[in-house]
C-alpha cells in the first residue's frame, strides 16, 4: 500500500467515515497552516434522501462547501466535498446530509462539541473565541445549536418539579430558588429559554402541572408543581 492510500485511510479512521465515503486527498499547506481533506462519495454506491431516508439515484452533486474540524497539532484541518444530491421519487432533488455536521453548519460536530467544551471551562466568552479562534457570532451560533440539540433530547414525561430562574447576578440581583425544586437540581436540567430582559420565558407548563409564580425583588423566580 502507497504512503498516499495510508495517509488516506489514517484520515478516515480519525474522521469515523467509511464507505460510501472515502478520503480522496490530504493536502498539508505549511504556509498557511492548514491541512485540507477532500472526501468523495464513492462510484456506483446508492444516494440517500435527507427526508425519507429512502435509496435512490443520484441526480449530481452540489457545489463544494468546507467545514472547520478539529486542528491537526498546530494545523487548522479543513474538510471539503461536494455532497450527492439524491433524486427521491416522492421528494424531489435534495441535498444529502453529511455524518460529520449538522444541516447548514459550518463546523464539523466533534469541532461544535470542542467549542461547548471551551466555552464552559473558560471564564468569557471572549477568551474562548481567542483559544479557538472563531468570532464571538459563531461562538454564539455554536452554542445555540448545542442547546436545539440538547433540547431535542429532553425527555419530560417523568418531570415532577420545575424550577425558574434568571442568572442576573452582575446587575446587584439576588434571586433564590422556591422549596421543592430538589428533583430539578438533581436531574441536572435546565428549565427552559430567556429572552434577555428581567423575565424569563415561559409557555404553557408541562401536562400534569402547574405553574405558581413567585417574585423576589426585581428578579423573577417561578416554580412548576405537579397537580395533586
Amino acid at each position: 500500500m502507497s504512503m498516499d492510500s495510508e495517509l488516506q485511510k489514517h484520515y478516515a479512521q480519525l474522521l469515523g467515515v467509511g464507505s460510501p465515503w472515502e478520503v480522496k486527498n490530504v493536502e498539508l499547506k505549511l504556509t498557511e497552516k492548514k491541512v485540507e481533506i477532500e472526501l468523495g462519495w464513492q462510484w456506483g454506491a446508492a444516494a440517500k434522501c435527507p427526508v425519507c431516508g429512502r435509496a435512490c439515484s443520484i441526480h449530481d452533486c452540489a457545489p463544494e462547501r468546507t467545514w472547520r474540524h478539529l486542528d491537526t497539532m498546530q494545523f487548522t484541518t479543513l474538510i471539503r466535498t461536494r455532497t450527492p444530491r439524491s433524486d427521491c421519487p416522492e421528494h424531489g432533488v435534495k441535498t444529502m446530509q453529511v455524518p460529520w455536521a449538522a444541516p447548514q453548519g459550518r463546523f464539523t460536530l466533534l469541532f461544535e462539541r470542542f467549542a461547548v467544551e471551551v466555552l464552559l471551562a473558560s471564564g468569557s466568552i471572549s477568551q474562548a473565541c481567542e483559544l479557538l479562534g472563531i468570532s464571538w457570532e459563531t461562538a454564539q451560533e455554536i452554542m445555540r445549536r448545542a442547546v436545539e440539540r440538547g433540547l431535542e433530547r429532553r425527555q419530560l414525561e417523568d418531570l415532577k418539579h420545575l424550577g425558574m430562574d434568571e442568572k442576573s447576578f452582575k446587575r446587584g440581583q439576588s434571586c433564590h430558588a422556591p422549596d421543592g425544586l430538589g428533583p430539578v437540581a438533581s436531574a441536572g436540567r435546565g428549565a427552559g429559554p430567556h429572552d434577555g430582559g428581567s423575565r424569563p420565558v415561559v409557555g404553557d407548563p408541562h401536562p400534569g402541572t402547574k405553574a405558581d409564580g413567585r417574585s423576589s425583588g426585581r428578579g423573577h423566580v417561578g416554580a412548576v408543581y405537579p397537580d395533586d
